[in-house]
């Protein structure tokens, strides 16, 4: 529970940032889809792995999984 509540203080941003990450998108189109460029996604996502105590970026993705199994965030994030 206390991720959960680690990533619901995340911005708004950040959790579209870590849906976008969790269905697969690279990093150049969350960038377009965004309107930035992929270095700022990549320290977004930097920031975001720090936050939720992630090692790797795929941690976020079993985070999101997690998540929704647990009814937590929508299931088709």
């Amino acid at each position: 529970a206390s991720i959960a509540k680690k990533f619901d203080a995340l911005d708004a941003d950040d959790r579209a940032l870590c849906c976008l990450m969790a269905s697969g998108h690279s990093q150049r189109e969350m960038a377009e889809m965004l309107g930035c460029t992929t270095r700022t996604i990549e320290n977004r996502r930097n920031r975001i792995m720090e936050e939720l105590g992630a090692s790797k970026p795929i941690e976020i993705v079993k985070l999101m999984v997690r998540m929704a199994e647990h009814g937590l965030i929508p299931a088709d994030f």
